[in-house]
């Protein structure tokens, strides 16, 4: 998803819960991380979420 997102050039925010290569591997694709947890640390998601137009999840 982040991979065909920044192919149309847009601006990429991926949140995960840890920083570990495959956050490095997302950096590398151009998009910003935020590493926070969903569940357990709403303040996480607001920051993460701050300035969004559109939100995609995958499971």
């Amino acid at each position: 998803m982040v991979e065909c997102l920044r192919g149309l050039g847009l601006q990429v925010r991926a949140m995960v819960r840890q920083d570990d290569e495959r956050a490095e591997s997302l950096r590398t694709s151009g998009a910003e991380v935020v590493v926070g947890h969903l569940t357990q640390q709403p303040a996480d998601l607001a920051q993460a979420l701050k300035g969004c137009d559109r939100v995609y999840c995958r499971r």
